[in-house]
């Protein structure tokens, strides 16, 4: 994924399975036009905390996302982070020891089933 180019990528939809943050954000980065990212049971390979930053995104929907830790037989919660200003959607659920934000909004409808921290 060294020179990864979707420049026409709309949609991205990752469901059960588990990825490297770096991997995560060459892949965000190489999709410019992005606008839904969904996000369905799965792992986040060593990291506690995604920070998902996307100048198009406009809808975003997270469910069950934890990280993955070699050192651990326990997977655990993953922290996630949005700054989109073009975000219209959220629909989030989540375990409800995840904590969960969106920065830079200007109006947004969110679905969810626990907390989600605004600015």
């Amino acid at each position: 994924m060294n020179s990864l180019n979707l420049p026409n990528l709309n949609t991205l939809h990752l469901q059960a399975l588990s990825f490297g943050l770096k991997k995560f954000i060459q892949l965000l980065s190489s999709s410019p036009v992005l606008e839904t990212l969904v996000i369905i049971n799965c792992g986040v390979n060593g990291e506690d905390y995604i920070d998902i930053s996307h100048s198009h995104l406009e809808h975003f929907v997270i469910d069950k996302v934890f990280t993955c830790k070699r050192d651990s037989s326990k997977s655990k919660v993953c922290n996630i982070r949005a700054s989109a200003p073009n975000l219209r959607t959220v629909s989030c659920k989540a375990d409800t020891r995840s904590e969960y934000s969106v920065d830079e909004l200007s109006s947004i409808v969110i679905m969810a089933d626990r907390d989600i921290k605004m600015p």
